[in-house]
C-alpha cells in the first residue's frame, strides 16, 4: 500500500518520491512494521528531437521494526546514465 509522485516536471528535471507501507511483514512474527520511501530526480544532459540523455540521481530506503533486534535499516543509492525516448 502505498502512495508516489512520479514524472513532476521541475524546469527540464523530472522528480519521483514514493512511500510504500509493506503489508509483507503480517507473515512473519519478529516483524512489527515494514516500510520503503525514497525519491529520484533525472537531470537531462542532451535533448534532441527523438532522445534524451540524461543522469538519474536517488536513493530509496527499507526500514524493518523487529521484536527483539531493534530497528534494521537498508539503504540503496542510485546513479544511472541512459537514453530514452521523448514524447510529444
Amino acid at each position: 500500500v502505498g502512495i508516489a509522485l512520479d514524472n513532476m516536471n521541475l524546469g527540464e528535471a523530472q522528480l519521483r518520491l514514493f512511500y510504500d507501507y509493506d503489508l509483507g511483514h503480517l507473515a512473519y512474527e519478529e516483524i512489527k512494521t515494514a516500510m520503503e520511501f525514497g525519491g529520484s530526480i533525472l537531470l537531462p544532459m542532451a535533448v534532441n528531437d527523438k532522445t534524451k540523455v540524461g543522469v538519474e540521481l536517488g536513493a530509496q530506503n527499507l526500514l524493518l521494526m523487529k521484536n527483539s533486534d531493534g530497528v534494521e535499516n537498508r539503504t540503496k543509492i542510485t546513479f544511472a546514465i541512459g537514453v530514452g525516448n521523448v514524447i510529444k
